[in-house]
């Protein structure tokens, strides 16, 4: 997965030096993430606050901010800054 632009709510999942709007880290330019490497995705998509991957396998993993539980990760969990498993979406 190629991450790129603002990562404010770590959606990106991705550590930066680079600043954007203030304290809030971006990723410029975009690189190559390590996260899910041994997964096979076969769709990804981003949004203003979170990010989903799907694996070949059926697996469906998120990150980003879960506000109102978008994530599907209950509400308790407020977000979540590496790409975490969505076991209510397994495939």
């Amino acid at each position: 997965i190629i991450v790129g632009g603002n990562n404010k709510f770590n959606q990106l999942w991705a550590k930066s030096n680079n600043k954007n709007r203030g304290d809030k880290p971006a990723i410029h330019p975009p690189l190559l993430l390590s996260e899910l490497s041994d997964q096979e995705i076969v769709c990804a998509s981003g949004k203003n606050d979170h990010s989903l991957a799907v694996s070949k396998e059926g697996h469906v993993f998120g990150c980003g901010s879960n506000k109102n539980g978008r994530l599907g990760l209950g509400k308790e969990t407020e977000s979540v800054s590496s790409f975490t498993e969505i076991s209510s979406l397994k495939g």
